[in-house]
């Protein structure tokens, strides 16, 4: 994950500037060297920006500020501006944003299975109930590619609720996974949904399935059952 870094930030800004020190760049940002030395003590990344904006030139790319010029950020930026082609990174980079959102969302939701409270988590834990949910979920989203349902069918929940109220996922297919599946998580798995899924969250879930699937089996999941899963998809799927 990237850090804030405006130390790293400041050296950028003297390269693309062709400053020789900081002096010089804290003159050009109409602050002291003092004041600039104190922005990268606090890490303060968004008062250098603002200031290379307001004093500097507007120009200035931010992603070469932050990032440096040999990230794949920049490069990107550079290859688009080049090719005529910053309406298409806009558009991935949108794209990209909204996926992100819907998963901070959807990964809320899904942690909600195995419990909210302390006592909640331990007694899941514990019982392996959260577990064999997870894995039903993540049964049920293969259920979902399968089955041809998308974003743009009409009556979209009521299709959902549909394929989940009848999903019938036999004892022997579910001992794949490691873990044999009851009734009861199924009804559980129901009673999840309807509480903490609308019309809206549906739409989401069915717009970014392979990533649901990937965040449950890599990081909703314990290594232990997150491992026949994957030998199941080499194998058996």
């Amino acid at each position: 994950m990237l850090e804030i870094n405006t130390e790293l930030a400041v050296k950028n800004l003297l390269k693309e500037l062709n400053l020789k020190n900081e002096a010089e760049l804290a003159e050009k940002l109409a602050i002291s060297k003092n004041a600039l030395s104190m922005l990268k003590k606090r890490n303060s990344l968004g008062t250098l920006i603002e200031k290379v904006l307001t004093h500097v030139d507007n120009n200035v790319s931010i992603d070469m500020l932050v990032y440096g010029y040999n990230s794949n950020c920049f490069k990107a930026q550079t290859l688009a501006f080049e090719n005529h082609k910053i309406d298409e990174l806009s558009h991935i980079l949108e794209n990209f944003i909204d996926n992100q959102t819907i998963m901070l969302k959807i990964k809320t939701k899904i942690q909600r299975i195995k419990g909210q409270t302390f006592i909640e988590k331990f007694a899941n834990l514990m019982s392996g109930d959260g577990e064999r949910m997870l894995i039903l979920l993540y049964s049920f989203l293969i259920h979902i590619e399968r089955s041809g349902i998308n974003k743009i069918n009409e009556d979209l929940n009521i299709k959902f609720f549909e394929l989940l109220q009848n999903y019938d996922l036999l004892s022997k297919d579910t001992i794949k996974f490691g873990v044999k599946i009851k009734e009861s998580d199924l009804e559980h798995l129901i009673q999840w949904a309807k509480l903490e899924l609308d019309t809206i969250s549906i739409y989401e879930i069915i717009s970014v399935v392979p990533e649901i699937k990937k965040y449950i089996k890599e990081q909703a999941l314990s290594k232990f059952t997150s491992y026949p899963i994957t030998v199941v998809e080499k194998y058996f799927i």
